[in-house]
């Protein structure tokens, strides 16, 4: 099947200088976390199609790596604390099997410009704290989680205060 079973399925390592395009070969890794390093991601990430975690915070993103979309087992994206990430592009849409998305603190991202992700059917956990939008020009599909049953939604207003729209949904 093309695995490596030398290979782990989960690496801990000492700070990474960059992320080396052989990331491919570690086909069996679910859990890639990178915090607080400005490093660029591959392309190849793409391959890494059993990745159910994805956590890529304040690492300097400019734009969402090409091959995310790829990660259609995924159930956690955080792209927090990149304020140079100003878009997300459509393709996000099919994470199909996303239960939370956290963008935090992206100070940039333009909010009204976000493709839907009403499509992410999945997706129970949307934090946008930190991330500075004005309410006007908030797309409709992101208003509407304000009467959804099932999505917990995290904001934060024009005054900068944090509000937690609580529907009932328990985290681990």
């Amino acid at each position: 099947d093309g695995t490596n079973p030398s290979l782990p399925s989960r690496v801990e390592a000492q700070p990474l200088e960059f992320l080396p395009s052989s990331i491919k070969d570690f086909v069996n890794l679910k859990t890639l976390t990178i915090n607080d390093r400005h490093l660029d991601i591959p392309k190849t990430i793409g391959t890494l199609v059993k990745l159910t975690q994805l956590t890529l915070n304040n690492i300097g993103l400019k734009s969402v790596p090409d091959g995310i979309s790829s990660l259609v087992n995924l159930t956690g994206l955080t792209l927090s604390r990149n304020p140079l990430l100003t878009s997300l592009p459509i393709e996000i849409e099919s994470l199909v099997n996303l239960t939370s998305l956290c963008l935090d603190g992206l100070t940039n991202l333009n909010v009204a410009e976000l493709p839907s992700l009403r499509g992410l059917l999945r997706l129970r956990w949307l934090n946008l704290e930190e991330t500075i939008f004005i309410l006007d020009t908030q797309p409709q599909w992101l208003k509407d989680y304000d009467s959804d049953d099932t999505t917990r939604l995290f904001t934060t207003d024009t005054e900068g205060s944090s509000s937690e729209d609580d529907k009932g949904y328990e985290t681990n």
